[in-house]
């Protein structure tokens, strides 16, 4: 990971309110403790976002963005959940991609919703 895109990346997460730092500390402990022992880290190749692999399969992104003038935190899970998933969680999809939703979190509340989305995506990639 390069020195230069992790600090943007943290420099970009320092201009965040407290509520999407939390949120971004909460998901990130989540995806290293789920995937544990088994995960990597890497700064995206396109934006300023960090992504989560087991054994190279791309599971989680997150992405603080400013958009609007306000910063938001978006997440991407691979395998994406389907819409239905995502609508019983009560998750807000801010954006869809040809490669599945963003979803949208703005606060601790929303990112634990996220998380046995991302549970169900590690157990996925890992095959188990």
């Amino acid at each position: 990971m390069s020195d230069d895109r992790l600090s943007l990346f943290n420099q970009r997460v320092d201009k965040c309110s407290p509520y999407v730092q939390e949120a971004l500390v909460f998901l990130r402990s989540e995806a290293e403790r789920i995937g544990a022992p088994n995960v990597q880290l890497k700064i995206a190749g396109r934006g300023i976002g960090i992504i989560y692999f087991v054994d190279g399969v791309n599971v989680c992104r997150f992405d603080p963005k400013f958009l609007d003038g306000h910063e938001q935190l978006w997440a991407k899970l691979s395998p994406s959940p389907d819409a239905e998933a995502l609508k019983a969680t009560g998750l807000h999809v801010r954006r869809e991609d040809k490669d599945g939703p963003w979803i949208l979190i703005n606060h601790t509340r929303d990112a634990k919703k996220l998380a046995p989305l991302i549970a169900e995506a590690f157990h996925l990639a890992s095959g188990h």
